[in-house]
């Protein structure tokens, strides 16, 4: 996976803000039809620098 990459499933936006070859370390969470976009985005990160 690239930075920027974007993955949708389910009503789940998925975009990979950073990642290494091997591995994601930090995704960007959203539901695709969320009403309030500050209760939509969640940042999720396994502890990369």
């Amino acid at each position: 996976p690239t930075e920027g990459e974007t993955l949708r499933v389910n009503g789940v936006v998925l975009t990979v803000l950073a990642a290494e070859p091997t591995r994601v370390t930090r995704v960007r969470v959203e539901r695709a039809e969320a009403s309030e976009p500050s209760e939509a985005v969640q940042v999720w990160d396994a502890g990369g620098k």
